[in-house]
């Protein structure tokens, strides 16, 4: 089996880099090591694509469009946004341009059509063959608490009571609690955390099967479409926090890419017990954007 190559073209309506450019890369590479398929995107830029995949075939490599879900969609729609379980906006202290990292919400059927009629409006005519969905999750700890303790709003209150979750008993866990929320009795390299507080863990789990079923949809769509699909999944550490369990997230995709973690910094061995949620918040602290 060959490798997968993932360009990025740049923004919506931005530009990183000619056509001519992205091709002699792609010609470079594949001459070097055996290349099966090209993740590209998201700029909006239908004659780029056309004549990559022109190429692309003419070799026999598949092309795949990158293309964020939960996040960025801001920059060509009006998401439904995501509050944390205060009722406040999440507010994201590293954005850069092209790439603001504010995540809208998981549970709106509304995000979901966005999503769709973004691939419609832009890509359908570009002859992929499949989807790479990325950012198919919540907020990270890059803005603090409140983006894990997220989303807060109407649509989501509903979606968490109806799994046994009421975010108003969460809130107050919280309040009363404090960084204690987060302690861990465990925490296997498989990231099956196990939380101290009982409520804390279902308020995970119940984010997890939120996301889940949001992407299920998104796969099916894409799915019905003929595409293979594939998912951007964040690093498997933490990934629980931001609403990703690998085994309900992944069971309609093709193939999936799980982030890596830059830095040194490690987290207690399989099953220790670990009182000190500082030490794991000061942890993720240092943890660079996914």
């Amino acid at each position: 089996m060959g490798y997968i190559l993932q360009i990025c073209t740049g923004a919506w309506n931005a530009s990183n880099h000619s056509t001519e450019s992205i091709i002699e890369r792609i010609r470079s590479i594949s001459s070097r090591i055996p290349v099966d398929r090209v993740i590209i995107g998201w700029s909006i830029d239908e004659r780029l694509y056309q004549q990559v995949g022109s190429f692309l075939r003419s070799r026999g490599i598949q092309m795949i469009l990158w293309l964020p879900c939960f996040s960025e969609i801001g920059g060509v729609a009006n998401p439904d946004e995501t509050l944390d379980i205060f009722g406040k906006r999440i507010v994201v202290p590293l954005a850069q341009p092209g790439e603001d990292f504010v995540f809208c919400c998981p549970s709106s059927a509304r995000n979901i059509q966005i999503v769709e009629s973004i691939y419609e409006d832009h890509f359908a005519n570009c002859v992929f063959d499949g989807v790479f969905l990325d950012r198919i999750r919540g907020q990270s700890f890059v803005a603090g608490v409140p983006g894990v303790l997220s989303c807060g709003c109407e649509r989501c209150q509903k979606a968490f009571l109806e799994r046994g979750v009421d975010l108003r008993s969460v809130r107050r866990l919280y309040e009363d609690k404090g960084d204690v929320f987060f302690d861990m009795r465990s925490y296997p390299m498989s990231g099956e955390f196990e939380l101290e507080e009982p409520m804390a863990q279902r308020f995970f789990e119940a984010k997890e099967e939120i996301v889940a079923d949001a992407v299920s949809k998104l796969c099916g769509y894409f799915k019905d479409r003929g595409l293979i699909v594939g998912l951007d999944l964040f690093a498997p550490l933490v990934s629980r926090f931001v609403g990703q369990n690998y085994a309900l997230i992944t069971k309609g995709a093709d193939f999936t890419s799980p982030c890596s973690i830059a830095g040194q910094r490690r987290l207690p061995a399989s099953g220790t017990s670990t009182r000190s949620s500082r030490s794991m918040l000061r942890w993720l602290g240092g943890l660079r954007r996914q």
